[in-house]
């Protein structure tokens, strides 16, 4: 539940978040005002919450500003993709505690210019 010292259960976090932010980024539509050479040195952290089904569960939260006004509503949008109403849904832990701690607690993955 992010409190753990257990290796394993650190481990197994830190491979879910990659997995939630890598499929983020496949529908993250970075503003064509933001120059190449910026883009991909741009990152934020976004905070949301996920269903049962792998659906956006409330509003999601900036938690991290990249410093870009631009790159964070993108981000934000992103998230907000998944949400009640969209053929789109994230994966969620197979590990039955993570599970469990995501549906409760939310994370707050990282998404990353292109």
């Amino acid at each position: 539940a992010g409190t753990s010292t257990d290796p394993n259960t650190l481990r197994n976090k830190q491979v879910y978040l990659t997995t939630v932010s890598h499929m983020l980024g496949r529908f993250f539509d970075v503003p064509a005002v933001i120059p190449p050479d910026i883009r991909k040195k741009l990152s934020c952290e976004v905070f949301f919450r996920l269903d049962k089904r792998g659906k956006l569960k409330g509003a999601p939260r900036l938690v991290r500003s990249s410093g870009n006004k631009f790159f964070d509503e993108a981000a934000l949008r992103t998230v907000r993709k998944f949400g009640p109403g969209s053929q789109l849904k994230l994966p969620l832990p197979k590990d039955p505690k993570l599970r469990k701690a995501i549906l409760r607690e939310g994370m707050s993955p990282r998404m990353k210019g292109k």
